[in-house]
């Protein structure tokens, strides 16, 4: 019998054979019976067994092929001491046992490489001399491919247990933004058009928001902004943040008022490390008087009679930062004036490295102008995620233009 062991753990197109065994294996398997059954189809073995010490310091087998249950608990109890040595010096050691029943040759394989593991491989045969040094060498390379192939599968387990943890992630994330992600208003004196496009990314997804909302009147306000964090809890914040904002609009109008006390009210929270970026521009529809701060947002692009371009905006701190005062600017629109709001999901769009950028930005919006709001936010969106590909980001396009308002009877005109 032995003879035929040797020669069948000497063939060296066995280890090829397990090699591509194993390559088969799934983290759907049970994985100790299945390398249990390649050394017992492929080597002969009579007896597999995977050892483990315990944190008390014992050392028990996990795991034994059936086809010899007490002499794996026997063998185990005799091999204790050197399967100890084993564990501790990484190196592999062969004895011949002799039980009641037959004589075993046995060989103790450490599943860690060269180094200190509370794991180990129990392979015997059935013999009356030694395992010789080439099955010995035989077995340290299956044990090489043992170890691979546990990398690869916890690998695997890992991706999938992180894949389905993002999509869940992403799932409720999205479901917020949904949740909180209200129709546009229909504002007398205004047309407008919104896209948001979460991320394909799922721990990139929460971060962009934005509101269209009356202030008084005459007085309308639109807020646009991107909270610095990801996930669940920046789509919850970015709700709060559009509430603190409504709010302080009915305490004072200046955006930058309302910037600089919603950014105190962030300070005071427990949560450190949230920034939140804004821009709010507050239009009067009935004279076309805009009054507009920054904090930390890229501001709006300009589409007018004569050209696109990027509105001046005194840059202000991210809100949640620390405390700051910003500044108001103003700007005068004319009917059919259009602003494209946007968050850095579209100039940060990647292609190879190269950003969509504000010069694209501006191109594009500049192609679009004659369009209505809603097509203008999709043509922006589409020729965004044209250059990237896919989003890495969050992106959300708001697109505003100013029209004719009937006030008091008469259809008020601005020069």
């Amino acid at each position: 019998m032995s003879e035929v062991v040797e020669q069948r753990a000497d063939d060296l197109t066995a280890v090829l054979r397990t090699a591509q065994y194993l390559a088969l294996l799934s983290g759907e398997t049970d994985i100790w019976r299945e390398l249990g059954q390649v050394l017992v189809r492929f080597f002969g073995a009579d007896l597999v067994a995977l050892l483990e010490r315990r944190p008390d310091g014992a050392i028990t087998p996990l795991y034994c092929t059936l086809s010899a249950p007490q002499a794996c608990d026997r063998l185990t109890e005799q091999v204790r001491e050197t399967a100890r040595q084993v564990l501790d010096s990484g190196f592999l050691a062969s004895e011949l046992i002799a039980l009641p029943d037959h004589d075993y040759a046995i060989v103790l394989l450490p599943l860690a490489g060269d180094q200190q593991t509370d794991a180990g491989l129990l392979i015997g045969h059935r013999a009356s001399r030694p395992l010789s040094q080439s099955v010995l060498d035989i077995y340290l390379a299956i044990a090489g491919l043992f170890e691979s192939t546990m990398a690869r599968l916890a690998s695997e387990q890992s991706a999938v247990e992180n894949a389905q943890r993002f999509e869940e992630q992403r799932r409720i994330a999205v479901a917020l933004q949904e949740n909180f992600l209200s129709p546009l208003p229909q504002v007398e004196g205004l047309d407008t058009g919104l896209v948001v496009e979460a991320a394909f990314q799922p721990e990139r997804v929460g971060g962009d928001f934005s509101d269209v909302f009356l202030v008084d009147d005459s007085l309308a306000a639109v807020l646009i902004g991107d909270v610095a964090g990801k996930g669940i809890r920046a789509a919850g914040l970015t709700e709060r943040v559009r509430s603190v904002v409504r709010a302080f609009s009915t305490v004072d109008t200046s955006p930058a008022f309302i910037l600089r006390k919603t950014n105190q009210l962030l300070l005071r929270r427990e949560i450190q490390d949230e920034f939140v970026t804004a821009f709010l521009l507050v239009l009067d529809r009935e004279t076309g008087r805009a009054t507009y701060a920054s904090a930390g947002h890229p501001p709006p692009v300009l589409a007018d009679a004569r050209r696109c371009r990027l509105l001046e905006a005194s840059f202000g701190i991210p809100l949640g930062a620390f405390d700051e005062d910003y500044l108001d600017s103003h700007l005068t629109l004319a009917v059919d004036d259009c602003l494209v709001f946007y968050t850095d999901g579209v100039t940060e769009a990647r292609r190879a490295g190269e950003l969509f950028g504000e010069t694209r930005l501006i191109e594009a919006v500049s192609g679009l102008r004659g369009r209505s709001p809603q097509e203008i936010a999709e043509g922006v969106r589409d020729e965004a995620t044209a250059f990237a590909g896919r989003l890495g980001d969050d992106l959300e396009v708001l697109a505003l233009r100013l029209r004719a308002m009937t006030v008091r009877g008469a259809t008020t005109t601005r020069s």
